[in-house]
């Protein structure tokens, strides 16, 4: 009954059920009608949110992202990046890799990337003599990376779900995160030498100074949520008030691009995104605690074992499951039905939830953009004016780019737990193996 009622949840929120619904009913039926304890019990739930370190750092991080979005960030970004680096061979290419992947990690989704950055690349690469194909599925699929760097909020989310340090995630995730940049550098490099594609720019160092002056104010944004984490000065929770602080001072008053109605509009749509995030995770929670106190975990992990006993092959099972979630579900529903279910299952292999979590949102992304029905895709159609069967077509040689990525993290454990070990962050808050 208990596995049914399991199974029952994620088909519902595959089909369409909203998640709210489906993890608020589905916990307080099982608690009543199965443990026999009072439906009260959810609202400890609640307590332990709010005092949840690190957790925090979600609001604050989603508010600067959203300032930042009203502001001109994007453009700057976009036009330094180009004076930099539109002279090289496939400079334009790797300037629009570069910049999606910082915008996706600050506003904290590929799908805003296409939208704010893609109508200006996507001409810009035309232009140049980039093929449609080329210039649709490099614009569509190559943001995502962002989504391993810091200050990505579904790197906070399945910290918190997963019990792992956030800050330890970050880390963890830096290192895939520069794998797959550096594969799409490559690629797009490979193919502008191909196609002979000559860039038109040529290197003035005058422009590149304007751009850096004219970026100047918010290139100190990476450096103090990177190095604040990276050296241990500061927490997240630290790192993001400090952050949002910086951000409200330079759009708000220096700049003055963010205006009193602006930073209203932002105030209330990054309230309205964290209060249904924080509204789903209470019962995710709860969910989560049910499912843990009746051994259903347990039960899949011997389920699996009986039918699948080789670790490679559970991680290529992993990876199919994975990828479809991606395309059926945006990132914060699959995090919350998925991992409480997945996360002991991977553990009960020998795989470190650290290198789990770095997988799982790797996987979610590329969903993201798989044909037929990644989430981006019908981003892409509506920004672009293009049928999806073009988009289709367009998004297969980038995700093949993403999918060598995932081969690299799924099997090369090392480069997720790595730099977590040199820098001494060893400890789990809890362990799943026990």
């Amino acid at each position: 009954m208990i596995l049914g009622l399991t199974l029952l949840i994620v088909l519902s929120a595959f089909i369409g059920v909203p998640l709210l619904a489906v993890l608020g009913l589905l916990p307080a039926f099982l608690f009543h009608s199965v443990a026999d304890v009072p439906i009260q019990a959810m609202i400890t739930q609640v307590k332990l949110i709010m005092e949840a370190p690190g957790l925090i750092a979600l609001p604050i991080f989603t508010f600067m992202g959203y300032i930042l979005n009203y502001g001109k960030t994007s453009e700057r970004m976009a036009n330094l990046a180009e004076r930099c680096l539109g002279w090289i061979p496939g400079g334009l290419a790797i300037t629009m890799v570069v910049t999606y992947t910082a915008f996706c990690a600050i506003t904290g989704g590929s799908a805003l990337s296409v939208m704010t950055l893609g109508g200006i690349y996507f001409v810009a690469l035309m232009g140049s003599g980039y093929s449609k194909k080329f210039s649709l599925g490099i614009c569509t699929v190559c943001g995502g990376a962002g989504m391993l760097f810091p200050p990505s909020l579904p790197v906070i989310i399945i910290g918190f779900i997963s019990y792992q340090s956030i800050d330890k995630l970050y880390i963890g995730a830096l290192l895939p995160g520069l794998t797959v940049v550096g594969i799409y550098l490559l690629y797009v490099i490979w193919y502008s030498s191909k196609e002979k594609i000559v860039s038109k720019e040529t290197f003035s160092f005058g422009k590149a100074f304007e751009a850096f002056l004219d970026f100047a104010l918010e290139l100190p944004l990476p450096f103090i949520i990177i190095g604040g984490i990276f050296s241990g000065w500061m927490t997240v929770m630290e790192v993001s008030v400090v952050s949002l602080l910086y951000v409200i001072i330079v759009e708000c008053f220096i700049r003055r691009e963010v205006g009193l109605k602006d930073f209203k509009n932002a105030s209330l749509d990054s309230m309205l995104l964290v209060g249904a995030i924080f509204a789903i995770l209470t019962s995710a929670l709860t969910l989560s605690n049910f499912l843990i106190d009746f051994r259903v975990p347990q039960s899949v992990l011997e389920f699996v074992q009986g039918y699948i006993s080789s670790r490679i092959v559970f991680l290529l099972v992993l990876n199919v499951i994975l990828l479809i979630t991606g395309c059926l579900m945006e990132v914060f529903s699959a995090i919350l039905v998925m991992v409480p279910l997945l996360l002991p299952v991977a553990t009960g292999y020998g795989i470190d939830p650290l290198h789990f979590a770095v997988i799982f949102l790797w996987n979610l992304e590329i969903g993201y953009s798989t044909p037929p029905i990644g989430f981006n895709l019908f981003i892409a159609s509506f920004r672009f004016k293009q049928p999806m069967p073009t988009l289709w077509r367009a998004a297969v040689p980038p995700l093949f780019v993403e999918i060598t990525g995932l081969i690299f993290i799924t099997y090369l454990p090392e480069l997720t737990l790595w730099l977590p070990r040199v820098l001494g962050m060893t400890k789990e808050l809890i362990n799943f193996s026990s």
